[in-house]
């Protein structure tokens, strides 16, 4: 155990390539909030101690390394809010035999480029943003895993491309109180989303009241959903009027 820390909530280690594991006591167990940063040649692995770590919070990972290559999200029982960045070891999401990330509200994955698996059968109940691009491996997703509760859904074009429309019909039937809608990634966006418009296949929490908002276009260009450019972000909000 790291001397002196008990109390300690906030923990970032950044940029220390000679850091290659955690201390053999393990972290402190009143750690809140743990960022790792350009850590290179830190492996993370025996996931099941951290479900000791109750009071996590906060978990950042970017640069850093799994073993074996697989997170498991129920080994974090108090865990709300997961952002993993280029983690090139990871190659799957998965649970160990819990089930359940019953307070995780915000996931998010980019630039992952070997993760080729997410769960299909665990329980996110609290789960309201979800944040999906840059894994060219992945082809899909269950719709499944996504609960009713997102607002926030943020994924690469590329697999929306490639799931079939009925595995979309089911993902956005599911999402019922979806109010933000981000597509991005390059890609060809505009024959997704008109799909996504034409067939209707987007939520009514979206459809019913949705402008298209780009960054980096005109104002003209905003109202425009026809044109979409590759190197762009499409949002659809929904805006309440009343």
């Amino acid at each position: 155990m790291m001397g002196g820390t008990n109390c300690l909530q906030k923990l970032t280690l950044k940029n220390i390539p000679s850091l290659i594991s955690f201390p053999a006591g393990g972290l402190p167990m009143s750690l809140q909030t743990l960022e790792i940063i350009e850590c290179g040649n830190l492996v993370f692995e025996s996931f099941e101690k951290w479900n000791a770590y109750t009071s996590l919070k906060v978990l950042r990972i970017r640069d850093s390394y799994f073993s074996p290559a697989s997170l498991p999200l129920d080994c974090f029982p108090g865990l709300q809010y997961l952002k993993l960045e280029k983690c090139p070891s990871l190659e799957a999401i998965t649970f160990q035999g819990g089930g359940a990330a019953p307070k995780l509200e915000r996931f998010e994955v980019s630039y992952c480029k070997n993760l080729m698996s997410v769960a299909e059968q665990i329980d996110l109940p609290s789960l309201t943003s979800w944040y999906l691009e840059g894994v060219p491996k992945l082809a899909s997703f269950s719709p499944s895993f996504l609960p009713c509760s997102v607002s926030t859904l943020n994924i690469g074009v590329a697999i929306l491309s490639f799931m079939p429309k009925r595995e979309l019909r089911l993902l956005f039937q599911r999402l019922t109180n979806l109010s933000v809608l981000c597509i991005t990634g390059n890609g060809r966006k505009e024959d997704c989303i008109n799909s996504l418009l034409k067939e209707p296949l987007l939520p009514t929490s979206l459809s019913s009241s949705t402008r298209l908002i780009r960054h980096g276009c005109s104002d003209n260009q905003k109202e425009n959903h026809m044109t979409v450019a590759p190197s762009t972000s499409l949002w659809l909000k929904h805006h309440d009027y009343s």
